[in-house]
């Protein structure tokens, strides 16, 4: 039961919220903790985040949130594959977010790809494109 996905973003939560890692304040294991959550549910919604929100300030939780969701954007386009993410680009202009993709990967995009793109753009306010280039 452990591991199916709705216990994904709350056990994470709490291994890394609880773990004693050296060299790191509370506040800074709450933004890690907090990034991996938002990278399994895709948002803070849920009880186990409560405890380190209140320990950062609204700009550590955008900060966060918006690093959560390019996690989980990276790992919906690779799959977890290596060498995929190097031969991408994620390109951040001032009101837009864009993911460039090489033709011969373009296989990889699809709903779930776009979705992730558009949570993250609107994270961050952008609107969102993709571009397919041909191999360099």
């Amino acid at each position: 039961m452990d591991n199916e996905p709705d216990y994904r973003a709350p056990q994470a939560f709490r291994r890394i919220f609880r773990a004693p890692f050296s060299g790191i304040g509370h506040k800074g294991r709450a933004i890690i903790a907090l990034a991996v959550y938002a990278r399994y549910r895709g948002s803070f919604i849920g009880n186990a985040p409560d405890d380190a929100l209140a320990l950062v300030d609204n700009e550590a939780r955008q900060h966060a949130l918006s690093l959560g969701l390019a996690l989980r954007l990276s790992h919906s386009l690779s799959g977890g594959t290596q060498g995929i993410l190097p031969r991408t680009k994620l390109i951040s202009k001032e009101n837009e977010i864009i993911l460039e993709v090489p033709d011969d990967l373009s296989a990889l995009l699809g709903v779930q790809v776009n979705n992730r793109l558009a949570a993250l753009a609107g994270c961050l306010g952008k609107s969102h494109s993709i571009r397919i280039r041909e191999d360099l």
